[in-house]
């Protein structure tokens, strides 16, 4: 090696070794050399074997297929799934229109389903069936209660054609939820072309003439399209179905007894008690349930900001009558029962003063401002009609805690009434006392052509066949 390569080679060297990071040892530096380096390396290569032999074997994912088609698998091997329920349609002739229907479910031929996506609407469908099996599990009416519903009614005429009571009035107020609810509420004409669809299809459903009853119809609307966040859907479902059915309560007509909520309440003082939201029904299912085990067929709710002012039953509107007015109450939180519009211009037709004024609880005792005691009371809606209510009873709890029942018998009752405050027999048939049932009757009356429709409630003005 001549001098000029010793001399590259000592440079070099130097210079590798000053490159090389400086360690402490005993408290004095040193300089890593090139055996540190590969010690190092070769420690951590071991430890990186001895790391990979201690992991378990895992078996590579399967990749997902796509598309994916929907399939029910037991999470246990072997484990138990409830089946899908098979909902066969009720043979029609099957119906014994002698016996009351009451409110149960009779499930129909099929249904009519419009579409709105993206604020266009698609031009409808008829469904056969009872069953909705393409709903997303995220859609919004699940998840954040973007849902509402109508109630109305269809009835078979002497004519053996089947006329709806007042479906405009339904639509106007399925709107009005809709906008509450940021939901697309559907245009008129299709609301309209959905009802008449479905009852023509489901015309064998209608209850004869001459028999109880009637073809319920249920508009509803849902948000359908799905979403993650509390946002309003894309995408909203509208359909109208429909069921026959007869009375509403078990008592069928005859006067019953109601329990004033005394711990819950309906729907907030500001809230959407006034609009049809699927989501204010819910809640009152708790307390009318304690309440039937009580004996209580119907609940009443309070003003939910004071609860010294009737607000409403829980599936229907307040009703009370003076010698000479018919008073409902006044309240943001109270539902326009179309039913009780009518009534209420029946009353106006027979003389009547109607008034929609805020009522309070001491008036169904003391009697009106002007000195007339309330006589009778009853709950109307669709679902029920008109049911005289003989009876309200009012939880009271005094200072030690102990709560007490004070009853309230309208005063046109208290002659018809036992020592338990009960009705006897002969009460239970004495409608024709009841100014409110009167009205009711009429109503009735004009829902199944036996009385003329001089307000044009009834339609179409043709009427609707099966055969369309």
């Amino acid at each position: 090696m001549n001098g000029r390569t010793r001399s590259a080679s000592k440079a070099a060297s130097t210079a590798t070794t000053a490159n090389a990071p400086s360690t402490t040892t005993n408290g004095k530096k040193r300089r890593a050399d090139t055996h540190d380096t590969g010690a190092a390396a070769g420690m951590q290569t071991r430890h990186a074997k001895r790391q990979a032999l201690d992991k378990p074997t895992k078996k590579p994912a399967e990749p997902i297929p796509f598309p994916i088609v929907p399939t029910v698998t037991p999470l246990a091997p072997g484990g138990h799934v409830h089946a899908p329920i098979a909902y066969p349609v009720t043979d029609p002739s099957s119906l014994d229109w002698d016996v009351g229907l009451g409110f149960g479910l009779i499930t129909t031929a099929g249904y009519v389903r419009y579409t709105c996506r993206s604020g266009v609407w698609d031009d409808g469908a008829w469904v056969a069936g009872s069953t909705l099996p393409d709903l997303h599990i995220m859609a919004t009416a699940l998840h954040y209660g973007q849902a509402c519903f109508e109630g109305l009614k269809a009835y078979r005429h002497a004519d053996d054609k089947a006329y709806v009571f007042r479906p405009h009035a339904n639509h106007s107020r399925m709107a009005k939820s809709c906008a509450r609810a940021l939901m697309e509420a559907p245009p008129l004409d299709k609301f309209l072309n959905a009802v008449r669809t479905c009852v023509a299809r489901n015309m064998a459903y209608v209850p004869p003439h001459d028999k109880p009853g009637a073809l319920y119809v249920r508009p509803f609307l849902f948000g359908s399209g799905p979403k993650l966040g509390l946002n309003e859907s894309d995408e909203y479902t509208f359909i109208v179905t429909c069921a026959p059915v007869g009375e509403y309560y078990k008592a069928g007509g005859k006067p019953v007894k109601a329990l004033v909520c005394g711990e819950h309440d309906r729907a907030a003082p500001k809230g959407v008690g006034s609009c049809k939201l699927a989501g204010n029904y819910a809640p009152t299912l708790l307390p009318a349930k304690e309440a039937k085990t009580q004996g209580y067929p119907i609940t009443l709710y309070l003003d939910p900001a004071t609860r010294t002012y009737v607000d409403e039953f829980a599936t229907s509107n307040f009703l009370a009558a003076t010698k000479t007015k018919i008073l409902t109450p006044d309240s943001n939180s109270v539902l326009e029962s179309v039913t009780r519009m009518s009534i209420m211009q029946l009353a106006r037709d027979h003389g009547f003063t109607p008034e929609t004024r805020r009522i309070k609880v001491s008036e169904l005792t003391e009697g009106t401002a002007d000195g007339e005691p309330i006589t009778h009371i009853a709950a109307c809606g669709t679902a029920v009609v008109l049911t005289p209510v003989y009876r309200i009873d009012v939880p009271e709890t005094d200072a030690t805690g102990k709560t007490t029942l004070r009853r309230i018998v309208a005063a046109g009752w208290k002659d018809m009434v036992d020592a338990d405050q009960e009705p006897t027999d002969a009460a239970m048939d004495a409608g024709e006392s009841d100014p409110l049932m009167k009205l009711g009757n009429e109503l009735r009356a004009i829902q199944k052509g036996q009385r003329p429709d001089t307000h044009g409630w009834l339609w179409p003005e043709s009427g609707i066949t099966g055969d369309e």
